[in-house]
């Protein structure tokens, strides 16, 4: 009756068998199994699991995090609509080029971010789960 398991009997230096012997001992292993071992991870037999495990780790994260930048840009979007809209429609010229047009286009940056911030900040809040209160 064939075994189930063949014995194989390598021939190893006396140095190489006094290294198997004293890394057997510090893992609490047989040498055959540290060796078995050792055969089955150079020959892939369990690398294919593991890498698969590894890619399905990695697509997992990459998963999270675009879903994640997803819903801050529909965020961002949802806030911007309003305000490019109004911008497009409703807001004056700006004066000729000059010093006093520049401060005039960055005093209504800083308000238009610290609306869309203001938005941002209340939408997060109004979410289903959420108990805290948004910063003043």
């Amino acid at each position: 009756m064939p075994r189930e398991k063949p014995r194989r009997r390598p021939l190893l230096s006396a140095a190489a068998t006094r290294s198997l012997t004293a890394l057997a001992a510090a893992e609490q292993r047989s040498p055959s199994a540290l060796v078995r071992k050792l055969i089955d991870e150079r020959t892939g037999r369990h690398r294919a699991e593991a890498a698969h495990d590894r890619l399905n780790d990695m697509l997992d994260g990459l998963f999270r995090e675009v879903t994640a930048a997803r819903s801050e840009t529909l965020v961002a979007l949802h806030a911007l609509y309003p305000f490019m809209r109004l911008l497009m429609t409703y807001t004056a010229v700006l004066p000729p080029p000059g010093a006093e047009a520049k401060a005039l286009g960055e005093a209504r940056f800083a308000t238009f971010i610290d609306t869309v911030d203001r938005l941002i900040a209340m939408r997060v809040h109004n979410q289903p789960g959420r108990t805290d209160t948004p910063e003043a």
